[in-house]
């Protein structure tokens, strides 16, 4: 998977099985995965800079290499 940034300033990583997508929130850093049957969805914790939110999504286990 790898980031690219979209026109709205968030971040987002395609796999062949989902994707994650990081935004800004207030001063946070938030960021969600979904699958692309739309089964698995979920948060994962804010963190306070966008490094620490994608080094997060890429330690994850869906995380696609």
């Amino acid at each position: 998977m790898k980031w690219i940034r979209l026109p709205s300033g968030d971040h987002q990583a395609v796999g062949r099985k989902g994707d994650y997508l990081v935004w800004r929130e207030g001063k946070l850093w938030r960021s969600r995965y979904w699958n692309n049957e739309r089964t698995i969805h979920f948060l994962l914790p804010r963190k306070p800079t966008l490094t620490e939110a994608k080094a997060q999504c890429e330690g994850n286990r869906y995380w696609e290499e």
